[in-house]
């Protein structure tokens, strides 16, 4: 998507959810102190709600409102106990969220395109944090378009490679290939 934003041809659109699946396949990574409402974790990218009741699905006990995540309170996300952000963010707003979170100190797990990983504000915030640890999918990711007109179908052909940048999860190793 990155390649595309300078393009006069391409119009970003930050309108695509997470399926179930990306979920469940890190769940296994994810450590137990996490699980089955031991921690709250927050959704904030509401997006069409889905994500949010993918992880409750799962187990997780989850906190998601339709609301300005650059606008909530360290207060409110006290007092409803968050431990853990899991979220695919707006890609185009990838360096705002991660100074955001990175304020907020909240542990998290997010799934970015593999070439977040090589921009200067990735290094600059996170290039000697130690706490930084990383899960690679063998195949793409495919994202959901939201707002598909009547009859057109969803695109499985991604044009790139997605990873999970996970921050003081304290997943057993830093690297995960799976």
């Amino acid at each position: 998507m990155a390649n595309f934003k300078d393009s006069p041809h391409y119009a970003v659109n930050d309108e695509y959810m997470t399926r179930k699946s990306a979920w469940e396949d890190i769940f296994p990574y994810i450590p137990d102190r996490f699980k089955n409402g031991n921690t709250v974790v927050w959704e904030p990218f509401f997006g069409n709600g889905q994500s949010a009741k993918y992880l409750r699905e799962m187990g997780f006990k989850v906190y998601s409102k339709n609301e300005d995540f650059f606008k909530v309170t360290k207060e409110k996300l006290d007092s409803k106990k968050i431990g853990l952000v899991i979220t695919n963010m707006p890609f185009s707003h990838k360096q705002k969220v991660f100074e955001r979170l990175k304020e907020l100190g909240i542990p998290f797990v997010l799934l970015l395109p593999t070439t977040t990983i090589h921009t200067l504000y990735f290094k600059k915030a996170f290039g000697d944090d130690k706490a930084i640890q990383l899960i690679f999918p063998y195949k793409k990711r495919q994202y959901d378009k939201m707002g598909l007109a009547p009859g057109e179908k969803q695109n499985d052909n991604c044009s790139f490679y997605s990873l999970y940048i996970c921050w003081k999860v304290g997943m057993k190793k830093n690297i995960i290939f799976f």
